[in-house]
């Protein structure tokens, strides 16, 4: 199958294949991919859990290369009639029926959020993104970071108020940048934060789909989005490259 695009899901606590075998594994195909340059075509899901179908990198992944008419996205809509009623039962997570996940959002380094996305083959443009989000009690402001790799903030740096998400009620959040077009078979990276606040008083909620099996934690939390593209692809000459609009 080499060298089309593949993706590999793996529990940390799957006992048919160790985490030395794989980490041994992994590294190989990683240096063959690098060697390749297709390190955004071969994609790993690391997950904690056993040996089970996970169904959220993959299904990404299924829908970059499957559906590559449409820009990246998850949600849970289509499992769940209404959004969670009250933020603070909803972050303890407790009722495993439930369709969705949440994940708390404060001012720890340990609590960031991170991710992967890609714009769309036909309008491959990227002006922002949407996540599910709330708010409990005053945390600081969220901050958003947009990167052509992991760890740059090259596609640019938002400051969202806390004022504008709502208290104690899931609803989706536009995070605007300045129009960039860009290479719809490449993977760009995403990191949320929230600039003050602590558990349990100040924080924001996070949700996102139910993963089919096993559990994911900060950062790899698998939270609802969906990529913003500008009404009609611009030019390729007015794409305005390194535009890193700095927090104030």
């Amino acid at each position: 199958m080499w060298p089309r695009p593949v993706c590999i899901e793996y529990g940390q606590h799957d006992d048919s294949t160790p985490p030395e075998w794989h980490q041994r594994a992994w590294g190989k195909v990683s240096q063959f991919a690098s060697a390749w340059n297709m390190t955004d075509n071969v994609v790993r899901d690391h997950f904690y859990g056993e040996h089970e179908i996970h169904a959220i990198g993959t299904i990404d992944f299924l829908n970059h290369w499957l559906r590559p008419d449409l820009p990246a996205g998850r949600d849970y809509a289509d499992r769940v009639e209404h959004n969670p009623p009250d933020a603070k039962e909803a972050a303890t997570d407790s009722a495993e029926s439930l369709p969705y996940v949440t994940n708390a959002l404060d001012s720890g380094k340990l609590n960031l959020v991170q991710g992967t996305f890609y714009v769309s083959r036909v309008n491959p443009v990227l002006s922002g993104i949407a996540v599910k989000a709330s708010r409990v009690e005053n945390p600081g402001d969220l901050l958003m970071v947009f990167g052509s790799h992991s760890g740059a903030a090259d596609l640019g740096r938002v400051r969202i108020t806390a004022q504008s998400i709502a208290r104690l009620e899931a609803h989706w959040v536009e995070v605007k940048v300045p129009v960039e077009r860009l290479d719809p078979e490449k993977l760009y990276y995403l990191e949320a934060r929230a600039e003050s606040g602590e558990l349990p008083d100040d924080y924001y909620i996070l949700y996102g789909p139910r993963p089919l099996g096993g559990k994911c934690y900060p950062p790899e939390f698998p939270w609802a989005f969906h990529v913003l593209s500008a009404a009609r692809p611009i030019p390729s000459g007015n794409s305005r490259q390194g535009a890193t609009p700095s927090i104030p």
